[in-house]
């Protein structure tokens, strides 16, 4: 149930890439490099690395970040990250176990802290923080004219919420 809530929320993050690859150059450079959609794109792709790492070592450090990547200026490289680690979700065994999560908690210093969490946790925060940056996509992407689903970005609550009004 988790995975597939996973994947559904990441193969928003493929719809968004899938509606930019037809922008002619200019329209392209202005909402994935200029907005900073690469950068959403590529923070999620960390969250997902990061979650994947985790479950072989038990330790999940979300400050682990990739910044300045290929992803956040070329898409094609964004469309091959994100098939590769759909994959990996696909195999992977996502039993419900402890980690350990490692962040950092402060921004006047630098304050590491070490949670206890488990991966069914994990899992549902990754699900509502790439929903989270799907809206922002969603949002930036109307701001250049860019047609997207239009639940893209939308919380399973309000979707339930949509659903249930809809009787």
């Amino acid at each position: 149930m988790l995975r597939n809530a996973f994947i559904n929320s990441l193969l928003q993050m493929r719809a968004f890439l899938d509606a930019v690859q037809a922008l002619p150059e200019d329209e392209f450079n202005v909402l994935y490099i200029k907005h900073n959609a690469g950068k959403h794109l590529r923070h999620v792709f960390d969250h997902v690395s990061a979650f994947l790492e985790s479950l072989h070592s038990g330790e999940l450090d979300y400050d682990k970040r990739s910044r300045g990547s290929l992803c956040e200026v070329d898409c094609d490289v964004a469309s091959a990250l994100i098939d590769d680690l759909l994959c990996k979700l696909e195999r992977a065994s996502l039993k419900n176990r402890p980690l350990k999560v490692l962040s950092e908690i402060d921004t006047d210093e630098t304050v590491r802290h070490r949670f206890d969490s488990n991966t069914d946790r994990e899992l549902l925060y990754l699900i509502n923080h790439t929903i989270h940056h799907a809206a922002h996509l969603q949002l930036l992407a109307k701001q250049c004219g860019i047609e997207l689903p239009v639940d893209m970005g939308v919380s399973p609550a309000t979707a339930s919420f949509r659903r249930q009004s809809a009787c």
